[in-house]
């Protein structure tokens, strides 16, 4: 009985772990996302500026 509950808590505290780190992953991969459409835009003002001058 003692194992089983024990064994039951330890499941239970990865699986609260698991979908935090999902959670974080998933927004890390977010952050990327912004951060490669940002990259763009800039590369894409700086040829803008460039063909101005």
């Amino acid at each position: 009985m003692l194992k089983t509950k024990a064994f039951a808590e330890r499941t239970t505290f990865l699986e609260e772990n698991f979908t935090f780190l999902a959670q974080v992953l998933s927004l890390e991969r977010k952050c990327v996302d912004v951060r490669g459409m940002f990259d763009e835009a800039v590369a894409k003002g700086k040829e803008f500026y460039y063909r101005g001058l």
